[in-house]
């Protein structure tokens, strides 16, 4: 995956067109459009408007980051499945993927809550 296709689930996760986010960047949508598809490179300055729009780091946009996640820094995994982007192996993991890994992890918890509170009446 390359920083056009990045660009571009970013920019499609957020239900944005290229028109959007070229207005809203203060960027030509000819050189949006551009990056996307791999003709041109995007100057740095270009990346850091990018990552600082969508709030990831300009790492994510290069390549060098696997995991996106808000720049607030999430306290939990909850969080970061509510509003990260996930790539495994250079495989983008679409809000269908990430809501199935939401389900695995509350069955998971509510599993273990009621161990423990099974544990805790057994001990009382």
């Amino acid at each position: 995956m390359d920083v056009g296709d990045r660009i571009r689930i970013l920019r499609e996760r957020k239900g944005l067109s290229q028109k959007h986010l070229a207005y809203k960047l203060g960027i030509p949508n000819q050189s949006l459009s551009n990056y996307e598809r791999g003709f041109r490179e995007a100057p740095a300055e270009v990346l850091r408007k990018i990552a600082d729009f969508f709030g990831v780091s300009v790492d994510y946009l290069l390549g060098r980051e696997s995991i996106v996640y808000d720049r607030n820094s999430p306290k939990d995994l909850k969080e970061l499945l509510e509003h990260g982007t996930f790539l495994y192996d250079n495989v983008t993991l679409d809000d269908q993927d990430i809501e199935q890994i939401r389900r695995m992890l509350e069955y998971i918890v509510d599993y273990k809550k009621k161990a423990m509170e099974a544990e805790k009446k057994l001990s009382d």
